[in-house]
């Protein structure tokens, strides 16, 4: 009869005393690898937390801002009037440009159509291939 003999590490990992020592050394070594594996991944995610984020498609003139609100209409809505075009396109992860006296946007290409409120200067048109994407003034 055999009798199995178990030791208890101060891992509290159980050995059979039979099985030969390598194969405990490669089971050590496989479970660091998986642990550092880990670490290492979690270690990536938290410095992807301190990306910067592109800001909202926005269209400047002078001191005003306008900001995208996702509305697409496809007629031009009654009393617009063509406003003038954009003339420069900066980048959409740095602060958007202000203080031009032309139209200035971080996502419409340049020369994009623009169309205001005779009356108001709280939303502008641009017109997107035929669609009309509402842009309101977030500051002045």
């Amino acid at each position: 009869m055999f009798v199995k003999v178990y030791v208890i590490l101060h891992g509290g990992i159980v050995v059979d005393k039979r099985r030969k020592p390598w194969f405990y050394l490669i089971l050590v070594i496989i479970t660091l690898s998986l642990v550092i594996a880990g670490c290492t991944t979690q270690s990536e995610d938290k410095d992807n937390t301190d990306q910067k984020w592109d800001y909202r498609p926005m269209i400047s003139r002078e001191n005003f801002v306008y900001g995208d609100t996702g509305k697409i209409e496809q007629t031009l809505p009654e009393g617009f009037m063509y406003i003038g075009k954009t003339e420069r396109r900066v980048s959409q992860t740095a602060p958007m440009v202000k203080g031009r006296t032309y139209f200035v946007s971080n996502s419409l290409p340049v020369e994009t159509n623009l169309y205001g409120f005779e009356r108001s200067e709280e939303i502008i048109y641009a017109d997107i291939n035929g669609s009309f994407m509402l842009y309101e003034l977030i500051e002045k």
